[in-house]
């Protein structure tokens, strides 16, 4: 048979792991940080979870956090769950912190971006984020993915960190990716 383009409506099976994984975290009140390395998959990325995110009835759980509070976060009940993307292209460098806090405080539960987007001048992540899952792409460097994740262990983080990579098993991407993390732990 013949390989078509998936409709924008599917959910190809790497994408519903992910989504099922960002509402395990969210369940938990651990709101998370998806990084897209291809901007034209974003957008089937950011569907998936506002899709899944809305079957599952799930609320943002989440809010500010101050540091201090007992379990370091605010809890807005019912809240549904939004999904924000940070584009590169329309946030300059210099104002990215200042939208992601804006974007935080309007409730944003999940936030997707490249991670070259986060790679330098971001350190607020921490306040926000504290579960990264990776949708992986073949142009990621090693240390691109060590900066973009360690924005979550930045000062401030008084939550566990959980990263995950979402990646095909048996394929070239899966080989890409343990070659890339060798890579990463070499580098440290």
């Amino acid at each position: 048979g013949s390989i078509g383009i998936p409709s924008p409506d599917e959910v190809l099976p790497k994408e519903a792991a992910l989504v099922e994984w960002v509402i395990g975290q969210l369940s938990q009140g651990r709101p998370c940080l998806v990084y897209v390395w291809h901007w034209d998959l974003m957008t089937r990325v950011r569907a998936a979870l506002e899709r899944g995110l809305a079957a599952m009835d799930i609320g943002c759980g989440i809010g500010v956090w101050r540091p201090g509070s007992p379990d370091g976060a605010q809890r807005w009940a019912g809240t549904p769950a939004r999904v924000s993307v940070m584009d590169p292209g329309k946030v300059a460098p210099a104002k990215r912190e200042a939208w992601i806090a804006a974007e935080a405080k309007k409730r944003c539960a999940v936030l997707l971006t490249n991670p070259a987007a986060v790679k330098t001048g971001i350190n607020s992540l921490a306040r926000w984020w504290c579960s990264a899952g990776w949708v992986e792409g073949p142009g990621c460097s090693p240390e691109i993915r060590r900066q973009a994740t360690h924005r979550l262990w930045r000062m401030g983080q008084g939550r566990p960190v959980e990263v995950a990579s979402f990646v095909y098993a048996g394929t070239m991407q899966a080989a890409m990716h343990e070659l890339l993390m060798r890579k990463v732990g070499v580098s440290e």
